[in-house]
């Protein structure tokens, strides 16, 4: 019987040197929700220890066990570029749109491109002086030539940047297909959300100080020639009153080469207050913007200077706006040119612009009235 246990203990003890041995060197997923924690491969997150071979490891260990990766409250100085598809990343943020600098944030970057399959959430990205020359955005997707389905989910993610001079953008996709947002606060950005790339949603949006666009829609020759089948939902903009570089974005819709082609395009719950450029407006520079819906925005004291126009339109075919508000523009209200085809504006108002309209339009009511129809 002495023996007996003799043997067991020393096959407990066994037991448990192996566990500990093995938790050293190849960590073990959580056993009540299966995850890695990134700290167990070394991360800091302290904001200072450069985290960028930890996680990478933590990644690769992620793709290899087929499990999300997990990042603790805390401040990770990383350039993280995802090396595989099919990875998911989250942090602890509170839910809601605003930075939360007491729970997960990235000092850096994080690029998705070229992977599918992607789901990152509940973080922050603090790209404050942490961009290079040559990054594009605190967070990026894409780069896959044409529509192919990527597979992205964004979500309760907050970016801060460096405002309107650094010239980048908070969440750019290249290219591709599938891709969806939800709850994004992006703060401080030349382009809050630039979107190239088609079967996009996005909804709960808010971008401050974004001082030239909010989001962009927006095809082009070379990845991107095709941007379509793209919904904007319940965003909401806001800017300073004074500097005009940290006004709040517009919502921008444009076509820019021969060959390229932005359609099927639906924005709805939109508010914008102090905006610079504009409000939601479209642009039709080259190539083609075609079915377009813009429906239940309101934008207060939007416009720069005089030129501007709260909702401007530029070429583009079979385009509406319907219970669209502006107040206190300080150019234009409602302005069309370069012949929009069947530009519809209906039941919406304006009150106390320089100018309520101007330009040509297939229908055009503002308050109440029905002030032109051309069928």
């Amino acid at each position: 019987m002495v023996l007996y246990t003799r043997y067991l203990l020393l096959f407990i003890i066994a037991c448990l040197l192996f566990a500990c041995g093995k938790t050293a060197t190849e960590p073990l997923p959580d056993p009540i929700y299966p995850r890695l924690n990134v700290k167990d491969f070394g991360a800091k997150g302290d904001g200072f220890t450069n985290d960028d071979t930890a996680i990478s490891r933590a990644l690769r260990a992620a793709n290899e066990k087929k499990l999300p990766l997990f990042f603790p409250a805390g401040k990770y100085l990383a350039r993280i570029i995802l090396p595989n598809d099919s990875l998911t990343i989250f942090g602890e943020k509170a839910r809601g749109r605003f930075f939360d600098s007491s729970g997960t944030v990235i000092l850096g970057l994080l690029n998705c491109n070229l992977k599918k399959h992607i789901r990152i959430s509940d973080l922050s990205i603090d790209a404050r002086d942490r961009l290079l020359p040559s990054d594009d955005a605190a967070l990026t997707s894409g780069a896959i030539p044409g529509n192919q389905p990527l597979d992205h989910t964004f979500s309760n993610i907050a970016i801060m940047g460096n405002g309107y001079n650094a010239f980048k953008h908070g969440i750019l996709c290249f290219s591709g297909s599938g891709i969806q947002m939800n709850n994004i606060y992006v703060n401080s950005f030349y382009h809050g959300i630039a979107l190239r790339c088609s079967n996009a949603a996005l909804s709960e949006i808010s971008t401050d100080y974004c001082g030239f666009t909010s989001i962009v829609v927006k095809s082009a020759d070379s990845l991107n020639e095709n941007a379509q089948n793209i919904s904007i939902r319940r965003v909401s903009m806001y800017g300073d009153k004074i500097d005009p570089f940290k006004r709040a974005g517009v919502i921008l819709i444009i076509s820019y080469n021969a060959k390229s082609i932005t359609e099927n395009i639906t924005v709805d719950s939109v508010s914008s207050v102090n905006g610079g450029v504009g409000a939601v407006n479209v642009q039709q520079d080259s190539g083609q913007v075609r079915n377009i819906s813009i429906a239940n925005c309101f934008a207060w004291n939007c416009g720069d200077r005089t030129t501007r126009a709260a909702y401007d339109i530029y070429g583009g075919t079979n385009i509406t706006y319907t219970n669209c508000n502006t107040v206190k523009c300080a150019g234009v209200g409602f302005r069309s040119s370069h012949n929009p085809v069947n530009l519809v504006v209906r039941s919406c108002n304006e009150s106390q612009s320089l100018y309520s309209w101007m330009g040509t339009y297939q229908y055009l009511q503002l308050n109440g009235t029905e002030i032109y129809r051309g069928y």
